[in-house]
């Protein structure tokens, strides 16, 4: 039987260097949060930073396609505009000045 706790499980993995972090979030059918948990690195250096929930940071390929598909599915159901250089630095403003 596993013994540890989902955060203890995360947190181990992170301390070992077996994962970088995770990011934990539960919803309800109503779309509730009722657990997050940040529990990231920035980095495997000897001394890396802690990112909290609302950091914001770019990852290779890997969100590439499910965000794609979300922002062109707000596009298309006219939630916000994607026509201009600035709409997107308005909607993304860490992407508009790195």
């Amino acid at each position: 039987m596993f013994s540890k706790t989902f955060d203890e499980a995360f947190r181990t993995g992170i301390e070992t260097k077996v994962i970088l972090g995770a990011d934990l979030v539960t919803t309800n059918k109503a779309g509730t949060r009722n657990y997050t948990q940040a529990l990231r690195r920035t980095g495997v250096s000897p001394d890396p930073k802690t990112i909290i929930l609302n950091s914001s940071f770019r990852l290779a390929s890997t969100g590439k396609l499910p965000t794609t598909i979300a922002a062109l599915q707000c596009v298309k159901r006219c939630l916000f505009p994607l026509d201009s250089p600035d709409d997107i630095a308005r909607l993304f403003p860490k992407l508009a000045a790195p």
